[in-house]
């Protein structure tokens, strides 16, 4: 039987999760959402389909919603099982309650959906954990992924739990999405940048996914100007770090 786990990751939770969850099937195929928005023809015949994805601001990546729109509303197969896991720093809010009602706008009804919770890695908002903390959650994760492995295994039924208002958030989130999908494009690296590894520091993936050659002589920071603005500099806080 033909498996395919279509995967979205931004820090390698995802893709943990989607490494782990390929565990339960012998015939898997793990593929970005991404390169199967550009040919979703590995994904033609496939009776089992998982998507695996992080949780952005309580709702499923801009993402997520452009593929099942285009590539799973457009499959020619049926599918015999579809599962969704999600993976969330703590709060899954309404991912796996829209991520179903985007599949059942696209002809399709998931039979398993799960969240599992992972470190969080959006640094700009939360401070990256400590890491004893960072082991706790991982270990309790891979518990988690271990129970979820093994209802895939048996294709076990799960329909994601309907949190109050859940319609209600997706209606904001419709109009929301549009004007902040693209608004990790500000996260970049210019020719102001000094060397300096406070971000490889800050990144909290392990291995780690900023990487800074450091330069042989420090430079000296300027002042970055924008092309719709110049950038106010702050002083940063003494603890946290400046993005």
């Amino acid at each position: 039987m033909k498996t395919t786990i279509c995967y979205f990751t931004g820090t390698g939770n995802s893709y943990y999760a989607a490494k782990t969850c390929a565990r339960a099937f012998d015939d898997c195929h793990l593929i970005p959402m991404g390169d199967l928005m550009a040919d979703a023809q590995p994904l033609e015949g496939s009776q089992v389909v998982g998507l695996v994805f992080p949780t952005y601001f309580f709702a499923p990546p801009a993402i997520v919603r452009d593929f099942i729109g285009s590539v799973i509303a457009s499959l020619k197969t049926p599918m015999e099982y579809l599962f969704v896991i999600t993976t969330n720093g703590g709060m899954p809010g309404y991912s796996l309650a829209i991520a179903e009602r985007l599949l059942t706008q696209a002809g399709c009804l998931p039979s398993y959906c799960a969240t599992v919770r992972m470190v969080d890695t959006y640094v700009p908002l939360y401070p990256a954990p400590s890491l004893q903390k960072e082991a706790l959650i991982y270990h309790n994760a891979d518990a988690v992924l271990s129970g979820i492995t093994d209802d895939l295994k048996n294709q076990r039924i799960l329909v994601s739990r309907r949190w109050p208002f859940s319609n209600l958030f997706q209606i904001w989130w419709t109009h929301w999405l549009p004007s902040h999908a693209g608004r990790d494009g500000r996260f970049i690296i210019t020719e102001a940048c000094i060397g300096c590894g406070a971000c490889e520091k800050s990144c909290p993936t392990l291995p780690k996914s900023i990487v800074v050659h450091s330069n042989p002589i420090h430079k000296k920071a300027e002042k970055y100007i924008g092309q719709e603005a110049p950038l106010t500099q702050k002083k940063a806080p003494d603890k946290d770090f400046p993005f």
